[in-house]
């Protein structure tokens, strides 16, 4: 087993990168896997964008939302009512929205955080980025239900790979990784990421309803009471149309000048950059 330790997501994804590139064999479709399960260890899930230009952030951001609105009634309600009613507890999730994620653990650790350990069965690269970026905020999402602070986040690939046409972006990534680990200057790490807005600030019950009526379509037409739904979540979800819907440099500048987290812009920023957008 390969071990990765890494301050947040935007590190483990560089070291991830590094081992592929450089220890990984050449599978039969001229990609690349690693034999041997790799573990990820973020200590700062929180820390969710990565920045790399290689990846669409901002895809696997929105997507992320999307499955923890479609997940949570179903499989955590009742795992955050276990955890707050016994501390001492473990629950396993299972079912999850994302189908290559296995089975995944919660408890209270013994600072008092809640931790999850979570396994998954393939790990290509832009499928590793997605399923760190869900785990994330389905930690965050419970956290928050449970008045719990955010712990450790453990990820076991069993299979890291890639495809072929990711061969030279893994490399890429990969060849970002400094050595020490601890030379990393990430926007998180350098301390330029200083405001960020919280996954969930009002009482889950309510924070349920206005997360299913915005993913139901109301995207714009309602003024949402938390402030992640009404000013990271909308104004993302607009700049992702307006780059799609290819409109003007300016107009989606303005829109992502309303996203009120750091990280959040950022990602939209390089979400300009990977797709090309009308001058005017």
């Amino acid at each position: 087993m390969r071990t990765i330790i890494a301050r947040n997501s935007h590190q483990a994804l560089a070291e991830s990168c590094y081992q592929l590139a450089n220890f990984g064999v050449q599978n039969a479709d001229g990609g690349k896997v690693l034999p041997i399960p790799t573990t990820s260890t973020i200590l700062r899930p929180l820390e969710r964008v990565a920045f790399h230009p290689h990846l669409n952030q901002l895809e696997a951001l929105l997507c992320a939302a999307t499955d923890i609105a479609g997940d949570r009634l179903e499989h955590v309600i009742p795992a955050c009512r276990a955890l707050k009613s016994n501390p001492e507890v473990r629950v396993t999730l299972r079912g999850t929205e994302c189908d290559n994620i296995g089975a995944v653990f919660v408890n209270i650790d013994h600072d008092g955080k809640l931790a999850m350990m979570a396994s998954v069965s393939h790990a290509d690269l832009d499928l590793e980025y997605a399923d760190q970026v869900f785990l994330s905020m389905l930690l965050e999402y419970m956290a928050a239900s449970t008045k719990r602070e955010v712990g450790v986040l453990w990820i076991t690939s069993m299979v890291p790979h890639c495809r072929a046409s990711m061969v030279e972006t893994v490399r890429s990534i990969g060849a970002t990784a400094p050595i020490p680990p601890a030379q990393y200057d990430d926007p998180y790490s350098a301390g330029t990421i200083s405001n960020t807005v919280p996954l969930v600030s009002i009482p889950p019950n309510r924070y349920d309803r206005e997360l299913k009526q915005f993913f139901d379509g109301a995207f714009d037409s309602v003024d949402y009471v938390d402030p992640f739904i009404q000013h990271v979540l909308a104004p993302a979800h607009r700049v992702e149309a307006l780059i799609k819907g290819g409109a003007p440099t300016a107009q989606v500048q303005r829109a992502i000048g309303e996203i009120a987290s750091q990280d959040w812009m950022q990602a939209c920023l390089l979400a300009t950059q990977t797709n090309e957008v009308p001058a005017k």
